[in-house]
């Protein structure tokens, strides 16, 4: 019976993976929590594995505020900005959305991503029960001559829950926020830890059944 039972657990981690995240609601939590404020030299490193088994690790630094003029953006504020390795970097508003990605940019090249508008990953400031919807449309701009690729997506997202959760050996308290998208029919889980000033973990699930996540391994801070 123990061996059946242990066969069981072994499917059904092949099988679900990511699916099982352990952790305690915070039954007696009511707080709210405003928008984070980082140093230079923050960085944040993350595990990254998917449902085929594949591996890699993901460091994101946090390197100041610039101004950027790309396209529509042109005569913006300054945005706060994450380098990630390899070079992309991230730019968020002052409310910490996600207006666009700088992937590669060189000589007759040039590789973006617009969020229009600015994906609201999270709304601050944050407390248990919150909700919000915004229609979203992601541009690409790549290659020589650039030429750029739009999708449309309806995000909805909710602040489930205050949980403890275990992250490689680690416990952090966190916001679990479910995200979904009726058009794609995708869902992703994001746990936004307020210490950290970021998730300390995300899953997407895919329409097909797979998945990939991401999960905090060290957080430096300055």
């Amino acid at each position: 019976m123990k061996r059946m039972v242990l066969l069981i657990c072994f499917v059904l981690f092949l099988v679900g993976g990511c699916a099982q995240t352990k952790e305690i609601i915070i039954r007696d939590w009511t707080g709210i929590v405003e928008k984070p404020s980082w140093a230079i030299g923050e960085r944040w490193s993350y595990k990254v594995t998917d449902s085929q088994g594949n591996y890699r690790t993901n460091i994101i630094e946090y390197i100041g505020k610039e101004g950027k003029y790309v396209g529509k953006y042109v005569g913006k504020d300054s945005y706060h900005v994450f380098l990630r390795d390899k070079g992309t970097k991230r730019y968020f508003t002052e409310d910490f959305h996600w207006a666009f990605t700088l992937i590669e940019e060189k000589e007759g090249w040039r590789d973006y991503e617009f969020f229009d508008p600015p994906n609201k990953y999270f709304e601050f400031p944050l407390q248990i029960g919150k909700s919000w919807q915004h229609d979203l449309v992601t541009t690409k701009i790549t290659g020589d001559p650039p030429v750029p690729r739009t999708g449309k997506c309806v995000k909805e997202r909710r602040i489930l829950d205050y949980v403890r959760i275990m992250i490689n050996g680690k416990s952090y308290e966190a916001f679990k926020i479910e995200e979904k998208c009726q058009i794609h029919k995708t869902r992703q889980v994001i746990w936004y830890s307020p210490p950290v000033k970021n998730w300390v973990k995300r899953v997407w699930y895919n329409a097909d059944g797979s998945w990939w996540q991401e999960e905090l391994i060290n957080y430096e801070q300055k």
